[in-house]
């Protein structure tokens, strides 16, 4: 059976019907997930949802004015169109105090981000989007399964389609290697973003990558 793979590794492949994933206003969203603790109750399968991620790249390249980390839940909402909603989701689930997390199946496709990224061949997409105390903090793009090689390759095609197109002083990390896990990307200061892609392996030995967006503060709790 297939999973998404940056769940089963967590253990966490679960459903839940929370009203702050759905079109509720941003003040409704915040006391929903607050005050709900972190249960959560199964569903029946979300749908494939045929939309795009969000181009959150588009910010950096100068394409657009639009920054999506930071955005309350309710202009986040506003600004996709409402298409990542309650309904649509595969998990929707508190994560702590005021924290929501929200993942989504978009099929197959041979590229991500918005088409900066080629792959070799279709793979299965998802994206996740997580909140703390309703604003955006991370999103996360999947493509899964693949080889090692496969995977490596997608990485080297990452770098490529940003080395030198991000703001100025945005430079590439040394990889991180972290037994069977492999990071690349970029970075600037810690009260900037990193921008980067992993390969990783599920618990069913399965290979992947996910990009992340996040502040670099947030991400290692500064």
């Amino acid at each position: 059976m297939r999973s998404f793979a940056f769940l089963a590794a967590a253990g966490l492949i679960t459903v839940c019907t929370l009203t702050s994933c759905g079109d509720n206003s941003s003040s409704a969203d915040t006391a929903s997930y607050a005050d709900t603790g972190s249960q959560s109750s199964e569903t029946s399968a979300a749908p494939v949802i045929s939309s795009e991620v969000p181009d959150v790249m588009a910010f950096f390249l100068g394409e657009s004015d639009t920054e999506f980390i930071g955005m309350s839940k309710a202009d986040f909402d506003e600004a996709t169109g409402k298409v990542f909603t309650e309904k649509n989701a595969v998990t929707c689930e508190k994560r702590g105090e005021n924290s929501l997390f929200a993942e989504y199946s978009l099929g197959k496709a041979d590229s991500i981000l918005n088409g900066r990224v080629p792959l070799s061949k279709e793979y299965d997409i998802s994206c996740a989007f997580s909140f703390k105390d309703d604003k955006l903090i991370k999103v996360t793009v999947t493509a899964q399964p693949m080889s090692r090689e496969e995977a490596d390759a997608i990485c080297e095609a990452f770098l490529k389609a940003f080395d030198g197109k991000l703001p100025e002083g945005y430079t590439q990390f040394k990889p991180s290697e972290r037994g069977k896990v492999r990071e690349v990307g970029f970075t600037r200061t810690k009260d900037d973003y990193c921008i980067s892609i992993t390969r990783d392996e599920n618990l069913d030995g399965e290979k992947y990558v996910h990009f992340d967006l996040q502040m670099y503060s947030e991400r290692y709790g500064l």
